[in-house]
């Protein structure tokens, strides 16, 4: 089995909690995929048919990636 470049991942989340009163509170947080944004690219073309595109790497993972949140806990 061929294994292809290897995957330089980090990822970072940031939790913030608020009290807005004594049974109620909020919850922020911001989560950060590939949080360095490190070019990771996808495995070589193996296809034997694929002709001069033949064990070449044509494509890239998902750059870096930033999710918001909020949650009420009650």
């Amino acid at each position: 089995m061929f294994a292809g470049p290897r995957i330089n991942n980090l990822e970072a989340t940031v939790i913030k909690r608020t009290r807005i009163r004594e049974i109620l509170n909020a919850e922020f947080r911001a989560e950060f995929f590939n949080f360095l944004n490190h070019t990771q690219f996808l495995n070589p073309n193996v296809d034997i048919g694929a002709g001069s595109r033949f064990g070449i790497i044509t494509a890239a993972r998902d750059p870096r990636f930033i999710q918001f949140g909020v949650k009420l806990n009650f």
